[in-house]
């Protein structure tokens, strides 16, 4: 099944359907079992935080699929205040940006809770991987993704429709924060 995406409104990503737009094209694929196994290896995570979206494999015309690079893929992680919410900043590195290896997103992972043990939870997990995935592509120079915990566990769908940031199951968030 391919995907595409696109800007639209006050810059929200939605599905839009079967094609590529700009070069870009997703290829969902399930996490194999090895690939779970490595995701959660050696960080003390529970498998059921693999991000199913951290499964989805990239191609564009300027980054080919599994272009590795080495880490860290993640320079800070820091609990921040927006209006009386919690909020988990996370700055990309450089490699951060532009590295599609396999298991790049999982190692990036695992940097984000070894600098914020506490982010460590299935909502979180899910929005840094639509970030690993999307932000990337839509905002490559965005200076922070921001993971809140209070936002819901959604579908992958419902996830990449929200723009990273879901509000209730079901319903749409804002565009990428």
């Amino acid at each position: 099944m391919f995907m595409y995406l696109s800007r639209v409104g006050s810059g929200s990503i939605v599905s839009l359907g079967v094609a590529a737009l700009l070069g870009v094209a997703l290829a969902l694929a399930p996490a194999s079992p090895a690939r779970a196994a490595s995701a959660t290896s050696g960080s003390g995570s529970d498998p059921a935080l693999t991000g199913s979206l951290g499964s989805l494999v990239l191609g564009t015309g300027s980054a080919s699929a599994g272009a590795h690079e080495a880490p860290p893929y993640i320079e800070a992680a820091d609990w921040a205040d927006r209006g009386g919410w919690p909020v988990l900043e996370v700055v990309p590195a450089a490699a951060g940006r532009t590295s599609w290896g396999v298991d790049d997103e999982a190692a990036a992972w695992a940097e984000v809770v070894a600098l914020a043990p506490d982010a460590a939870t299935a909502g979180m997990r899910e929005q840094f991987a639509c970030h690993w995935v999307f932000a990337r592509v839509v905002e490559p120079d965005k200076a922070t993704w921001n993971l809140e915990p209070w936002r819901p566990v959604v579908s992958d769908i419902e996830m990449i429709a929200s723009g990273c940031n879901p509000t209730s199951a079901g319903s749409s968030g804002s565009a990428l924060s």
